[in-house]
């Protein structure tokens, strides 16, 4: 991402070389390849990237805004083999009216092409059930709603389906669930799990395939209706069309009939010749079945039901065949007197009995033995088993069972709070509905410190929230108490304003829980609390840090073996200073690995002027006195580093707070331009670039903040002209000026020598005794011992005047020439 303080994302424009690996195109066009595209686009997502070739590659690519153009960048592309989900199985879940269907890997199977783990296939409910609920096994309670699940619990049989009855009769009904498949890095899947609820599945769960099949309780003697609200075959006419079910009934035909009484219809008795009833004449109330006395044996019936079409014959659809159980019981027994009971609390993963705390009934008649339960309904955090070898679920106990201490609770599930449903009966007396409480409580607990307390410098206190204080089991515990076992030694903790030493979960949910500190002497602090949650207690530290009231910027990365200064730029503490009417002050903790803090003269910014700096104010960064040495890693390649100052801001009225500044740094390039005011360069480019007729930046405060060097290069040759142009104007400048001086000294030097020329005759020595000598008398002379010559001044007439005629004519006169043995003197 490109940015530039002067220019719009569409302004700023790359411009890229050929991928290695693959093409950019624009998403209006993907079979055209482009080379360039603007930063606006980018942030739209409109640039597609097409992998082709090797799977690591990438671009160079140059970004410019028009006027100036940062070249040599690359992007780097990895493309991943790419990772495909499908999901196997039939997508179909069958479950029976008003029970648990456990999801399983045959009706929900996701896999990955790169073999990934179960568990880290998840599933996310985007669209839940409307004829039931998810849920799972071992996790939350029966109020939570289940939002997401994986594939490992689904093969684990942890996902559950609730079937909620409802108000309606049917005989089958469909429902859908949603689901999102997501395995990152792969596109996730969308898929439907198709729910079918239906009388005609196989239910174990469910003895009767009628809406309602209960039986009926009789006085012994007595008669008494058979309504609907026994049995009632109200779900076989629900397959029937509505437009058509007025004109449909259900035939019970009585396979066998009652050995201890008779059913009547209309007060007609049932028999041989006449063995059915109709669904219509149960609703009117007009079965009735009549006890003979004689005992209070058991008694009842067998049919088979069937849809019955408008003429009375049978049509096709539902049927079934079942028992309808008449109980009798005496007319002098009293019924069982259910008693108070206390929920079982029992910790997870233990098994606790179950006593007569739990259950109990008063039955003058029945002895415990006779009473019977019958569990109707089980939380799914545990099951009730009996003592002995079979230590599986039970749905059936006696009283006697629970007296002797056979019956236990196994909590094998999460730890929330269950009901189981229950039907007690003493067998002489219609069932009646009871419930046994369980609360399954968790065997360890954990306070989660997800952060330490930052209390911001300029307020000095703050609240504390689940980010410090929040408990978990295998769950997350809403009802917590907190007790402090050890204050804060720089402050206090309040509670509404007032000091406190407990407090609960809803407090800190609230935010009435404040720290605040009451001592400015040290920038952190703590305090210990023990957490009680449910019978268990864990015990925490909570760490407290002051948040430093500093802006902090360190831009860019910083070139290596420059100063820079340090300026509110790069720390800024003036709001602290607004807020606290005080100047602000930092105490250098930790320097940097690489590099310095120093103090920056006025006059010089070389590295042995500058004095090493421990203290410093916000007013010495204002005025610019400080400077940051930015030295080379030791023991390793050039390259780039990160480093950091850890300093410590004070005010006062305030405590004092811990700040970091991390920085990279990389080594200087003399064409980049960076963010910070560099003072010095390095040694090596300072020899070059300080030659004669250049000046180098100083860096006093008065300066304007820049790079000594251009700011930013340009593409082509143009750009580099004017990002070198001072590098080379000023060496043809030194070239033309000392042309200027050399070329008149040699003009003048050339005409010294012509006019210091003369040549000397060439004369005959003196003959000795009258005789002619054959050698010369006089050498000629050699311009390197050429005598200088003198300029004598003449007698002539004053300046102005005219040259004697004679003499200018004698000097026209040539020479005579010399006979043999003369010589001129």
């Amino acid at each position: 991402r490109g940015t530039d303080n002067d220019s719009g994302p569409e302004d700023l424009v790359y411009t890229i070389e050929q991928p290695s690996n693959g093409r950019i195109a624009l998403r209006v066009a993907p079979d055209t390849e482009v080379h360039r595209f603007t930063q606006a686009q980018l942030d739209s997502g409109l640039v597609l990237f097409s992998h082709r070739g090797a799977l690591e590659g990438g671009f160079h690519f140059d970004l410019s805004d028009g006027a100036h153009t940062s070249p040599g960048h690359f992007f780097r592309v990895v493309a991943q083999k790419q990772a495909l989900l499908s999901l196997e199985g039939t997508r179909k879940l069958t479950v029976c009216p008003e029970s648990v269907q456990p999801l399983s890997s045959q009706s929900l199977s996701a896999s990955s092409s790169t073999g990934a783990d179960p568990r880290h296939l998840l599933y996310r409910v985007v669209r839940g059930p409307q004829l039931g609920r998810l849920l799972h096994a071992q996790q939350g309670s029966a109020e939570e709603v289940l939002v997401n699940f994986t594939q490992a619990e689904v093969n684990a049989g942890n996902i559950l389906y609730e079937h909620e009855m409802s108000s309606e009769p049917f005989w089958e009904a469909h429902d859908t669930i949603g689901l999102l498949l997501s395995s990152p890095p792969a596109r996730d899947l969308a898929a439907t799990l198709a729910v079918m609820v239906s009388f005609d599945a196989a239910c174990p769960q469910r003895p009767s395939r009628l809406w309602k099949n209960k039986g009926l309780w009789v006085p012994e003697g007595q008669r008494a209706k058979i309504t609907v609200a026994a049995l009632d075959a109200a779900n076989l006419l629900a397959s029937v069309p509505a437009s058509q079910r007025s004109r449909h009934d259900v035939l019970f035909q009585v396979t066998q009939f009652p050995t201890r009484g008779q059913l009547l219809v209309s007060e007609e008795p049932l028999h041989a010749r006449r063995p059915y009833f109709l669904q219509s004449e149960l609703a009117a109330g007009q079965l009735v079945y009549a006890h003979g006395g004689g005992g209070t044996q058991q008694d009842g019936f067998r049919f088979r039901a069937h849809l019955q079409g408008p003429t009375g014959t049978s049509v096709a659809g539902p049927q079934t065949s079942e028992a309808f159980v008449i109980t009798v019981r005496d007319v002098n027994e009293r019924p069982p007197q259910p008693q108070a009971s206390i929920p079982l609390r029992v910790t997870r993963g233990s098994r606790a009995p179950v006593s007569r705390a739990q259950l109990s009934v008063v039955d003058p008649d029945s002895a415990p033995g006779e009473i019977e339960y019958e569990v109707q309904r089980a939380p799914h955090n545990g099951f009730l088993s009996l003592a002995g070898d079979n230590t599986g679920p039970v749905t059936h106990f006696t009283q006697a069972d629970v007296d002797a201490g056979r019956l236990a609770f196994v909590a094998n599930g999460s730890s929330v709070a269950g009901v189981f449903q229950l039907s007690m009966s003493d067998g002489a007396s219609p069932p009646i509905p009871m419930s046994l409480a369980v609360d399954v409580l968790p065997s360890t607990i954990e306070v989660q410190l997800r952060a330490p307390l930052e209390v911001p410098q300029a307020l000095g206190r703050t609240s504390l929230s689940r980010q410090q204080l929040q408990v978990i089991s295998d769950r997350e515990e809403p009802d917590v108490a907190y007790r402090l076992t050890q204050g804060p030694l720089y402050g206090q903790l309040l509670v509404g304003g007032q000091p406190a030493s407990a407090f609960s979960q809803l407090q800190v949910d609230q935010g009435d829980v404040v720290f605040v500190f009451t001592n400015f002497s040290s920038s952190q602090d703590h305090f210990k609390v023990v957490a009680l949650a449910r019978g268990v207690n864990a015990s925490a530290t909570v760490n407290v840090t002051v948040q430093a009231l500093l802006h902090v910027w360190a831009g860019g990365p910083w070139p290596q073996g420059t100063t820079l200064r340090l300026d509110p730029t790069v720390l800024d503490a003036s709001e602290l200073a607004n807020r606290t009417g005080s100047m602000p002050h930092f105490r250098l903790l930790a320097g940097p690995r690489y590099g310095r803090v120093v103090r920056v003269s006025q006059g010089r910014t070389e590295s042995r002027s500058n004095q090493l700096v421990e203290h410093f104010t916000q007013g010495d960064l204002e005025e610019g006195q400080l400077g940051l040495e930015v030295g080379k890693p030791e023991g390793r390649s050039t390259g780039p580093a990160g480093d950091r100052l850890t300093l410590e801001l004070w005010a006062k009225g305030v405590p004092p707070a811990v700040a970091l500044l991390d920085f990279a740094t990389e080594p200087y390039h003399a064409a980049k331009s960076y963010s910070v005011a560099l003072l010095s360069v390095p040694e090596a480019v300072r020899t070059e670039t300080e030659k004669p007729g250049r000046s180098v930046p100083t860096g006093q405060p008065g300066q304007a903040a820049s790079s000594p060097v251009p700011t930013a290069a340009k593409g082509g040759f143009l750009g580099f002209l004017e990002a070198n142009m001072f590098s080379i104007i000023i060496p043809v400048c030194l070239i033309l000026l000392l042309l200027a001086l050399i070329l008149p000294l040699l003009f003048y030097l050339r005409k010294r020598n012509k006019t210091g020329k003369h040549d000397v005759q060439v004369l005959t020595a003196k003959p000795r005794n009258g005789l002619a000598g054959d050698t010369e008398t006089f050498r000629k002379v050699e311009p390197g011992q050429a005598i200088p010559l003198i300029t004598v001044p003449g007698q002539g007439p004053p300046p102005g005047g005219q040259p004697d005629p004679e003499l200018l004519q004698f000097c026209r006169t040539p020479n005579p020439a010399l006979r043999n043995g003369q010589y001129w003197v």
